[in-house]
């Protein structure tokens, strides 16, 4: 385990035309230990898409908007480094909605290898 802190992205609030400087912000916290059937994920890989604005927005959509406040949602690829799913180990590489973060907890039913 390391003792940086996790670095986040948020959604301060929603955009109005082009993002502007203030629509997200920067923000840290302790990085956050697994609960049963989650694994700790470190972001090697943030995909950056069309769709992450869209999420930004309050419009009807596919998937519920990010609320303010919120982590910003994105796939990601990261390394396993802490583990309490018996289908993960330590050092697996991952695919999810892991966010705009560096570490991220997510369950384990919710990302693939």
């Amino acid at each position: 385990m390391t003792s940086d802190e996790n670095h986040q992205w948020r959604l301060a609030r929603r955009p109005i035309g082009n993002i502007q400087d203030g629509d997200l912000v920067w923000d840290q916290e302790s990085i956050p230990s697994p609960n049963d059937g989650e694994v700790l994920v470190r972001t090697i890989y943030l995909s950056l898409d069309p769709t992450n604005r869209i999420w930004m927005s309050d419009m009807d959509q596919y998937m519920p908007p990010v609320k303010i406040g919120e982590v910003m949602r994105g796939g990601a690829m990261g390394e396993v480094l802490e583990t309490k799913h018996p289908g993960y180990k330590v050092g697996d590489i991952v695919t999810g909605l892991l966010g705009w973060q560096t570490y991220s907890t997510v369950h384990g039913d919710n990302i693939r290898m």
